[in-house]
């Protein structure tokens, strides 16, 4: 492989096609895919041996070939059908928290730079969507056998995935103590009041107070 590319029989189109089979006519079917900040922060950034293939060795060149394999994803899904797609990037959460942030700052990694890459490549696949297709963010902390991988308040993230997104519905999701508070008032008023010409159309929040 030498660029990164959407298929045209990706098997999730598949697995729509059969959610859309199953679906009663009432209701949207909702396709949910990992979003291009966490193929990102898995491979390069997470990755203590990452060494790019020629092709990326300017990192331009791969936020801007993810970013077009995204924009085909997301008129492929339409093309399915598809009007309810959901990102799923565990990646904000994970810059939120003070000691990965201490983390990766010690291996010289600024994590609000690569924030502000995940907006324009995220920027420029919602550029692709067609006006009566709603694509979504679920932002969380991870959830394996009922436990986190990271912990503290979205206050510190809040800037990147709030405001410079153009389009679409950011649609955090919390999941964390009982003792400790999410404070999300503060996060939605930020949300409804730099929405700019109201193509981000709000910030939807949940907690759940179990682990």
């Amino acid at each position: 492989m030498d660029k990164l590319d959407f298929p045209d029989d990706h098997p999730f189109l598949k697995h729509f096609a059969f959610l859309q089979s199953v679906a009663s006519d009432l209701v949207q079917p909702k396709q949910c895919i990992p979003s291009p900040s966490m193929l990102h922060l898995i491979c390069c950034v997470r990755s203590t041996d990452y060494q790019p293939i020629e092709r990326y060795k300017d990192e331009q060149v791969l936020l801007d070939d993810l970013a077009a394999a995204y924009q085909k994803a997301v008129k492929a899904f339409y093309a399915a059908g598809c009007r309810y797609l959901q990102l799923d990037d565990t990646s904000w959460g994970e810059f939120c928290s003070a000691e990965k942030r201490k983390a990766y700052a010690e291996r010289g990694i600024d994590v609000d730079e690569v924030g502000r890459k995940y907006v324009y490549v995220l920027n420029k696949i919602l550029e692709a969507k067609p006006e009566d297709m709603v694509i979504t963010m679920h932002i969380c902390r991870g959830n394996f056998r009922s436990t986190w991988s990271s912990a503290g308040g979205y206050e510190a993230g809040s800037r990147n995935p709030v405001r410079p997104l153009q389009r679409g519905r950011l649609l955090p999701r919390v999941r964390q103590r009982p003792c400790r508070r999410f404070r999300a008032a503060a996060l939605h008023r930020q949300a409804e009041g730099r929405s700019g010409s109201g193509n981000l159309q709000g910030c939807q929040v949940g907690k759940q107070g179990r682990r």
